[in-house]
């Protein structure tokens, strides 16, 4: 595919969660409309008692979200439902003898409210009129910034609320609120996720969780592992994204080797039954230009049949430098298949091309650095090219019985050039040595997930049992060969000199690595109050490395057991304390000392104790946890000290703090995402230096809040205004803690307004303007004696229009 040229379209992708003001009337008896009459069954059991409770117990059984207000369903009780049933059925049985009606909006949102109530009075033929109420739902059971259901804690559909662990979800809503760029923009905000490591870097999505890099085993899209190999990984564009899932602590138990911190799970946009039509246009700093496109629905009114193109074009100038580009091609398009209710395949395919550029910047011994790039943009650049497709497919035998299989093939291709100083200016000149680097790589990977789940009834008990087997295999190719470049002048650099052949070859190899892993999980709730979360799993990962130079082989094959147990305690006002345990392993590379037997090293293992407090209120659309963990990193290779040429396994990482979280969109036209983080990261054994001390590029605090209001009346309907403020504590740029980095804060804001509130043919117009960083605060991040720059300041300015 050809790579976007530097002058193309428009930038961003801002696209809203779907907002309806809703001012309806409904008969007495509280007639359907014809969508949400589903005849498909479901198990409900929602035992008797106050009504509130029990209607957010009932929307979780259902998938569906709730919407009343708590004055409503005060002081109300309700008998209860239980057995297989329709929604609606079930929906009617809850709400007997209370003098509540119903109304389903869309097959995945509900409002409840009092016959004859406030707003309410006859209407003509016995109607009820309601009460204007705003929801924002999605089917994947997002409200707004809020979520309430997840597929990444338990690989099944699950309250957040459920899951013994903690999980923060970012909809697609707040990455438009937010116009993120990118994967790394979209989590920024999230508890104990820490971004931009290495500086304002293009290249890769960067992420540690609690303390722990997860950018190379935690990467996954939908459900499925995205793997990476040296400097290629798969990218991924976050218009493409209906959500992000970020998964804390050990995750093997679901999803096999991984380092300990958590996942995080990417969501593709899916074709969806109701019609969508999105074209998103943006321009601003760095000389960006981007248009974007979101179109499907139904084939020929069709719902069997679904379709979903999404599609971007970027031509921008790099985040550190305007000599280097920023520019992607991304399209994706997906086709559902419904032939019943009860079986479903959908196919998706995705292609991406992005040119991109990275900058090395001059450090002084003992300073910061200086805004002197070391390589050099005639030769500098980081091409990468890839593709994937892949399909999932559920049928439901009975509503009891459901098999699922999910599956994707992934290929990129890397070309990568660069130029870096190689340490100290030369003494007695003002000339920095550089070398000049050439990178390519190949990767293919292919991924296998399936599943089948049995819901199963045992006395007071319900049990949601899953097994499964999963496999992953990639194939990897890669060279890097080095080269010398001219020497830069430090007090007046030169750029676009040639850079002259031989490179020489520093590293050639091929590298086959293979993943099996059989799990089986049994999520127990005892009398609809506790429930019990239990998973094992056993994996085994092979791999295979041929050393092209050398032409010796490797070969590691590595076996582990993990697992999770967690408990949760579900009150009727929404509070649900947890507590859990879970593990982690992650094949290591390498053997220890001849004299120790040449022995492949073992799997580093992670070990979690956490306990925490999620909370749903009754009636509002907000989500708030509090989490405590305690995480170890056993395993991890240290110096021999018998031999310090060689490394042995008598190392530990521990991780332990205290995160908090709370997100909310309420009616009244008000959204938040807050979070604080507080994470005590140390080398608790080795035999090096680093002992007692913290790791590189890990701040000890974060904390974050953004604040979103539209105007839901008067004149100014319509216009929003939003500001968020972000905190990084300082970190250290070396394993000795000797360099610091400073802790930084960083202003966000946005602005938007809905035009059609001006004229009525302008109805789905949009305009918004973002700002990062919006004070241009200067910072930068150290590490292993290199230097970078922090994002600068960014303002896109948008023009969305739906139809």
């Amino acid at each position: 595919m050809p790579v976007l040229g530097r002058a193309s379209f428009k930038r961003r992708l801002l696209e809203g969660g779907l907002a309806a003001s809703l001012v309806a009337s409904v008969p007495l008896m509280a007639t359907q409309p014809a969508f949400a009459q589903s005849a498909a069954q479901r198990r409900f059991a929602v035992a008797a008692g106050p009504l509130p409770a029990k209607l957010v117990e009932y929307g979780r059984q259902a998938g569906v979200q709730i919407s009343f207000t708590p004055a409503v369903a005060a002081n109300l009780r309700t008998p209860g439902v239980s057995g297989s049933m329709s929604n609606e059925a079930a929906l009617s049985a809850l709400l007997a003898g209370t003098g509540l009606r119903y109304r389903f909006q869309s097959p995945g949102i509900v409002i409840v409210e009092r016959v004859g109530g406030a707003g309410g009075g006859a209407g003509p033929n016995g109607a009820i009129a309601l009460d204007t109420i705003d929801v924002h739902g999605t089917p994947d059971g997002t409200n707004g910034f809020v979520a309430t259901r997840t597929m990444a804690g338990t690989k099944t559909e699950t309250p957040l609320v459920e899951v013994p662990q903690s999980i923060s979800v970012v909809t697609r809503q707040q990455m438009d609120a937010r116009n993120v760029q990118s994967v790394a923009e979209a989590v920024r905000y999230t508890p104990g996720v820490s971004t931009e490591p290495g500086g304002a870097d293009g290249r890769y999505d960067q992420l540690f969780i609690r303390g722990f890099n997860e950018y190379i085993t935690g990467d996954y899209r939908d459900g499925l592992r995205q793997p990476g190999r040296s400097y290629s990984y798969f990218r991924t564009e976050p218009f493409g994204l209906q959500r992000i899932d970020v998964l804390r602590g050990p995750t093997s138990v679901l999803y096999g080797q991984n380092a300990p911190g958590g996942i995080v799970d990417r969501v593709s946009k899916r074709p969806t039954a109701e019609p969508i039509r999105e074209i998103v246009l943006q321009g601003g700093t760095q000389d960006k230009l981007q248009g974007a496109f979101d179109i499907g629905g139904p084939i020929n009114g069709d719902t069997r049949y679904l379709y979903r193109i999404v599609g971007l074009a970027r031509s921008s100038d790099n985040l550190q430098s305007s000599a280097l580009p920023d520019d992607r091609l991304y399209l994706a398009p997906s086709f559902t298949w419904k032939p019943t209710d009860a079986t479903t395949l959908t196919l998706q395919g995705e292609i991406l091309n992005d040119v991109n550029g990275y900058n090395f910047y001059y450090t002084a011994p003992g300073t910061r650095p200086t805004r002197i790039s070391t390589g050099d943009p005639s030769f500098d650049r980081f091409k990468q090219e890839q593709y994937a497709f892949g399909y999932r497919f559920e049928h439901k035998f009975t509503d009891d019985v459901i098999v699922r299989q999910s599956l994707r093939y992934g290929q990129l291709s890397l070309d990568y050039h660069s130029v870096y100083g190689l340490g100290a200016v030369t003494p007695g000149t003002t000339l920095l040595p550089r070398t000049a680097g050439l990178v390519k790589e190949n990767l293919d990977a292919l991924t296998i997930d399936n599943q089948a789940q049995f819901n199963v009834d045992l006395g007071p008990s319900r049990h949601q049992l899953l097994f499964g087997f999963d496999y992953q295999h990639w194939n990897s190719a890669n060279s890097n060969q080095l080269g010398v470049a001219p020497a830069l002048n430090i007090t007046n650099p030169v750029y676009n000199v040639p850079i002259a052949e031989p490179f020489t070859f520093a590293q050639r190899q091929r590298q086959i690595q293979d993943q099996y892993g059989f799990y089986v999980q049994d999520q127990i709730k005892l009398w609809d109050k506790l429930v019990l979360t239990l998973g094992g799993r056993h994996d085994r990962a092979k791999s295979e490395t041929l050393n092209r130079l050398t032409s010796v082989t490797t070969r590691q094959d590595d076996r582990a057991f993990t697992g999770r147990a967690g408990l949760t305690y579900l009150f009727d006002n929404g509070l649900a304390p947890y507590v859990s345990y879970s593990t982690s392993f992650q094949p290591l590379a390498g053997t220890t000392s001849p004299a120790r037997g040449s022995q492949p090293f073992e799997p580093t293992t992670g070990e979690q104790y956490e306990v925490g407090l999620k909370y749903q209120p009754t009636g509002w659309n907000s989500f708030a946890t509090v989490s405590l963990f305690d995480l170890r990193q056993q395993n991890v290779s240290t110096t021999d000290p018998n031999n310090i040429v060689y490394r042995i396994q008598t190392g530990e990482v521990r991780s332990r703090g205290i995160e908090f979280e709370a997100v909310a969109s309420l009616a009244e036209g008000l959204s938040l995402h807050g979070s604080v983080t507080y994470q005590d990261v140390e080398v608790t054994k080795s035999n090096a230096t680093d002992l007692g001390k913290r790791p590189t590029q890990i701040p000890e605090q974060m904390a974050s809040l953004w604040v979103d209001y539209t105007v839901q009346s008067g004149s100014f309907r319509g216009l929003g205004l939003a500001a968020g403020v972000r905190y990084v504590g300082p970190t250290f740029g070396d394993t000795l803690n000797t360099i610091k980095n400073p802790a930084y804060t960083l202003v966000d804001a946005a602005v938007r307004y809905d035009l059609g509130e001006l004229r009525p043919e302008l109805k789905g117009w949009k305009v918004s303007v973002n700002a990062t960083n919006l004070f241009d605060e200067q910072y930068y991040v150290c590490s292993t004696g290199y230097c970078s720059w922090g994002s600068g300041r960014t303002v896109t300015g948008t023009l969305r229009v739906t139809w």
